[in-house]
């Protein structure tokens, strides 16, 4: 019994004194996915990702249906071609579609790499606008919106990192 009431004691130690160290410090939030898609430098990298996700699909289509046709043509001449001559070009073409699914695959990764690249980039470049908003303000901690439960709108500090972000990374 005595163990419990000590322990017991202990943790209500610990939480309390946890709650006076972090209950002071100044805190702010901010929706950090609003800055990435609104700010000209957010839209900026989502455009040139969604270009070149456009021309991976186009590129990737066009491929898809020169194997379609190779696919079709393959049938079409099946009666008038050896069963030998065809199951060449059918192990030929069985070929050429794991070719592109191999190369579809690397484009998925090549894109996905890169856009991590470009999002981490992004926060590189936004990192300082923060770091100075946050010591002209006496902001200690800065937490992303998705993380809150319950705050008062006032914390709320998205609308003037949105606007520096603008001001400052043209």
């Amino acid at each position: 019994m005595f163990f419990y009431l000590k322990k017991l004691f202990i943790i209500t130690l610990f939480l309390s004194f946890s709650f006076k160290v972090f209950g002071n410090e100044p805190v702010a939030y901010l929706d950090i996915d609003f800055i990435f898609n609104n700010t000209n430098i957010g839209k900026e990298i989502i455009l040139n990702l969604k270009e070149e996700n456009k021309q991976n699909l186009i590129e990737l289509k066009k491929k898809q249906e020169i194997l379609k046709n190779e696919e079709k043509n393959l049938v079409n001449r099946k009666k008038l071609i050896t069963d030998d001559q065809f199951n060449k070009e059918v192990s030929q073409l069985n070929k050429n579609i794991q070719l592109f699914r191999n190369n579809k695959d690397e484009l998925v990764k090549k894109f996905e790499k890169k856009k991590n690249n470009e999002i981490q980039n992004f926060f590189k470049k936004i990192t300082p606008v923060l770091e100075k908003y946050m010591s002209d303000n006496s902001i200690n901690i800065i937490i992303d919106k998705k993380n809150v439960l319950l705050a008062k709108d006032a914390l709320d500090i998205t609308e003037d990192i949105y606007n520096l972000v603008n001001s400052e990374l043209n």
